[in-house]
């Protein structure tokens, strides 16, 4: 019985890894950033679902112990690629970065 329940979970969860998503859409740089340090996003929209819009809004949410931050970052285009810089605080937890053309 333990077997096959492992079997089942092993299954489950081989599935699961099957139904990620590969987000080749944005790249972060350093890829591991640290508290109090400065890090640059590229992000091709060619790559998203956001791929037949005009002009993207990008928003940044930032997490931390002194609770949340929430900016837009200034980005620079080039083609389909937009870069930009995101000033981590030196209590930072999490960061999200959201993503958004009209009513997409």
């Amino acid at each position: 019985m333990i077997k096959l329940l492992y079997l089942l979970a092993f299954i489950g969860g081989s599935f699961q890894l099957i139904a990620q998503t590969n987000f080749a859409a944005l790249k972060i740089m350093p890829e591991y950033p640290k508290q109090n340090s400065k890090l640059s996003f590229e992000y091709d929209k060619n790559n998203s679902s956001l791929a037949k819009q005009t002009d993207l809004d990008i928003i940044v949410y930032q997490f931390s112990d002194k609770g949340l931050k929430v900016f837009e970052p200034a980005l620079t285009k080039k083609g389909t690629l937009y870069t930009g810089t995101v000033v981590l605080d030196s209590s930072s937890n999490c960061i999200v970065f959201v993503f958004s053309a009209g009513e997409e």
